[in-house]
């Protein structure tokens, strides 16, 4: 019997934050499409909490069925178009010019020519896509980065350390779209257990706090799965005569050796599909790989049962596409074999764990350019029409669009506070070497008990403006002191030292100094965040205290006199003897 697909809409209430993939400890980096095992997990809740199962949920029947044994397909869900179709992953093998603005270039479609003269300009890049004879819409994800502090205690509620890691999400306002594949009596009693109608739900992580908030919409099922995955066309198997065919994977693909070892390996899938026609009794060699796209990825999926993480395995990525030839025209009975199987493989997905989406594909999706088409540099052609249309919204691509919109925001008030914490150490530390420089500047002596009213002098005045108005008010005696005190290097007196703007102005000698060490990409981050540290009156009076501070308690340990050591007393020498 074929298979129903249940098809729905996602509409994320709030930023979703989906992880399928090994990833950096200090940054978060989300999936941009819906992963089926998400979406298989929050219908398992949905659907324990209706039944309010008591006991152990993988001893009832139909949640074993549905959840754990495979009685359900639950597909990827992927954003929806323009015209509220259900979006594709792009084919590795469809790039766009390397330069310029691809929405308004034509696509090169490489699967099917030799193109290695135009590949060398051209590049693949991650979006997903409606194809259909008539051209393509790109589609493209919105996803945006938040900051937060890293809790090494979680009894504690907040940053003992100050680390910070970054969540990228999904932001919210966008419309998704999944199915729901199985049998038709199945479909019906699912929809009529969580449907029909809205559900709210929630996906991925941190869903205790802001993330992951969905509404669901169901319509009504479908035919056939297969069918209803390609928006606005039906995947056809090839027909007799034809001498080749294209298999586009729709998701990611987890394909064992022949050693039972998940690999990712071109030639693998040809390995599958020979065995699955020989097994149908097609004759061996009768259908051979003749070109293949692909590329790897790690997938490693938390279960909220287990309290852990599935073990990482290997899978080919979603969008790899794979090109077969006939090498010879086949009877009527192995021509319906070959079309029995590739039809299976469609309908029902390749390789493990087809229950959380893996494993889907597309037979003949990708298709020779039309008769007539004139190519467009020579041995390659563009798409027949297949012109991206302008999108209004971001487009973001992982890391690339990540550091792209950090460029074009000001970082939040944390990363600002780090920032301006780690300079203003900075400019103490500086602080201190220059007071145990400047100090040396200056031979001669004062009493302890002045230096002591300097250094209290310069801990207590509200600003630098009144620590010179307070130098003025020194008895005639101390001023005459200070005055006796010369450095050859400044060419001025002690008090006239102290009597100079330091950090009171643009002009003063120790802002011009200590600006003039900030180097470029210090000055550059100030800039973005608007952040002049040095304009800063606070800043700058602490930083005045702390310099003359250790100024004054350096002059003092200078003028102290050595100590000078002992000899042994009366009794120790008694004792000696």
């Amino acid at each position: 019997m074929p298979l129903q697909q249940l098809t729905y809409t996602i509409d994320l209430l709030a930023p979703v934050l989906l992880t399928n993939s090994v990833g950096d400890e200090n940054i978060l980096m989300s999936d941009d499409y819906l992963a089926g095992t998400a979406l298989l997990g929050m219908f398992a809740r949905r659907y324990l909490d209706k039944a309010k199962l008591s006991g152990p949920a993988h001893q009832e029947e139909t949640f074993r069925k549905w959840f754990l044994a495979g009685g359900l397909r639950f597909l990827n869900g992927y954003k929806a178009s323009s015209q509220g179709l259900r979006s594709l992953p792009i084919p590795l093998s469809v790039e766009f010019p390397k330069y310029g603005d691809d929405d308004q270039q034509p696509a090169i479609e490489l699967i099917f020519e030799d193109a290695a003269d135009v590949a060398a300009n051209t590049k693949h890049r991650d979006a997903y896509c409606v194809m259909n004879p008539a051209g393509i819409e790109k589609v493209a994800v919105a996803k945006a980065t938040h900051f937060h502090h890293r809790r090494t205690n979680p009894v504690i509620g907040h940053s003992q350390s100050g680390e910070i890691f970054n969540y990228e999400f999904i932001k919210p306002q966008q419309r998704f779209l999944a199915a729901v594949v199985g049998e038709p009596d199945e479909i019906a009693k699912f929809l009529m257990t969580l449907g029909p109608g809205e559900l709210i739900g929630h996906l991925g992580r941190s869903r205790q706090t802001e993330y992951g908030r969905v509404k669901i919409h169901f319509t009504e099922p479908g035919e056939r799965a297969a069918d209803g995955e390609i928006p606005g066309m039906s995947p056809a198997v090839p027909a007799r005569g034809d001498a080749s065919f294209t298999l586009t994977l729709l998701s990611h693909a987890i394909l064992p050796n022949a050693a039972g070892h998940p690999q990712v390996q071109a030639d693998l899938l040809a390995w599958h599909l020979s065995r699955a026609l020989q097994a149908a009794g097609v004759q061996p060699g009768s259908v051979q790989l003749a070109k293949s796209f692909v590329r790897g990825v790690e997938i490693e999926n938390y279960v909220a049962v287990w309290q852990a993480r599935k073990p990482a395995v290997t899978a080919l990525r979603m969008g790899s596409c794979f090109l077969f030839t006939l090498t010879r025209e086949l009877p009527e009975p192995e021509w319906r074999q070959l079309d029995s199987v590739l039809r299976q493989w469609q309908e029902q997905g390749i390789g493990w764990r087809c229950n959380e989406g893996f494993g889907r594909l597309a037979i003949n999706w990708q298709r020779p350019p039309a008769a007539g088409v004139t190519a467009a540099h020579g041995r390659e052609y563009s798409l027949p029409n297949l012109t991206a249309s302008r999108r209004q919204e971001q487009r973001e691509q992982q890391r690339q669009n990540l550091q792209r919109q950090l460029d074009k925001q000001m970082p939040p008030a944390l990363v600002q506070n780090i920032f301006r914490g780690v300079m203003q150490a900075y400019l103490e530390e500086k602080c201190l070497a220059q007071a145990t420089s400047d100090v040396e500047l200056f031979a001669g002596e004062l009493p302890g008990a002045q230096i002591s009213r300097l250094q209290r002098f310069a801990e207590t005045a509200p600003s630098e403006a009144h620590f010179k108005i307070m130098l003025g008010e020194l008895p005639r005696l101390s001023r005459d002191r200070l005055a006796g005190i010369h450095s050859k290097q400044e060419h001025c007196s002690l008090l006239e030292f102290l009597q100079r703007d330091h950090l009171d102005s643009r002009e003063g000698r120790l802002y011009r100094r200590w600006a003039g060490l900030l180097d470029r990409e210090a000055k550059a981050l100030s800039r973005a965040l608007n952040a002049d540290l040095l304009a800063d009156g606070d800043l700058r009076l602490r930083l005045l205290r702390k310099y003359f501070s250790t100024f004054f308690a350096l002059l003092r340990k200078r003028n102290r006199p050595d100590i000078p050591q002992r000899g042994p007393s009366a009794s120790q020498k008694r004792n000696t003897t």
